[in-house]
């Protein structure tokens, strides 16, 4: 049987949880997996607004500029990981011979990187998607995994950064 509890990148109190899921043959489900778009590397501390119009001078976004500005070496990880999964995935494509490569995404995204690091985690993401352009950022998730040492790379640098 499954079982619900929120965990991502950005929140990973509960990965304890994961764990024992998955020692006594539970799937865990885990909502909150963009911690409220904060995983999704949208919103940083030089882009606290995630490139909307600011509503006004004291306008910092959804995000405290301490708290984005404490998960900058989180964000700087998901971004190198966007490039050296882009590459690998290319030149995976690269080995099959003209048309005959799998339709996977070869345009890999932070928000992507954070989904895909639950699913690294034993548990199954469950993601709110209520426009064309989230499920299409879902979709992308598909066909692709992070290696051990892309999940290492996310979890020191959710270390550094106290989550």
């Amino acid at each position: 049987p499954p079982t619900q509890f929120d965990f991502g990148v950005g929140s990973r109190k509960n990965l304890a949880m994961i764990e024992a899921c998955k020692k006594l043959g539970i799937t865990p489900l885990c909502s909150n997996v963009l911690d409220g778009g904060l995983a999704t590397g949208r919103y940083t501390s030089t882009n606290p607004t995630g490139g909307e119009v600011s509503k006004g001078e004291n306008d910092t976004g959804p995000f405290g500029q301490r708290k984005l500005e404490k998960l900058d070496a989180l964000f700087k990880v998901q971004e190198g990981l966007v490039e050296k999964v882009n590459r690998r995935i290319g030149q995976r494509m690269m080995k099959y011979e003209a048309g005959q490569a799998p339709k996977i995404n070869r345009d890999v995204t932070t928000t992507q990187i954070a989904i895909n690091y639950v699913r690294a985690k034993g548990a199954v993401p469950l993601v709110s998607v209520n426009n064309l352009k989230m499920a299409n950022e879902v979709l992308g998730c598909l066909g692709w995994d992070l290696s051990e040492e892309e999940v290492d790379e996310l979890d020191k640098a959710c270390k550094t950064c106290g989550v």
